[in-house]
């Protein structure tokens, strides 16, 4: 117990990335994955902060997550390396503060 009470929460634990070698039910919702755990193989505290964030902008956008690879570890690093931090937090912002409904577009 001293061992883990002890560790620095930012340090980096190797971990395996998504693969489609394994069962899809024993690998987590790479929608819900934050970047360096799939790409690098390595994640800490701040991976899981990524991850909770990814959730609640899907519970505020109405079930719709911002990163949608369908368990496709291609589709996911495509849509990775799209995404920029400014539109990010444009995007959360807007789900945070919805537009008003006269400038709303119908999906």
């Amino acid at each position: 117990m001293q061992h883990i009470i002890d560790r620095d929460p930012l340090e980096l634990v190797v971990i395996a990335p998504w693969s489609i070698k394994i069962a899809k039910i024993t690998q987590p919702n790479l929608d819900f994955m934050a970047p360096e755990s799939q790409m690098s193989g390595q994640c800490n505290i701040l991976s899981d902060m990524f991850s909770l964030g990814l959730v609640i902008c899907a519970l505020f956008n109405h079930g719709k997550q911002l990163i949608q690879a369908n368990n496709n570890p291609m589709l996911y690093s495509r849509q990775i390396e799209f995404v920029s931090i400014p539109a990010f937090f444009v995007n959360i912002y807007l789900i945070v503060n919805p537009l008003p409904t006269q400038y709303r577009v119908p999906f």
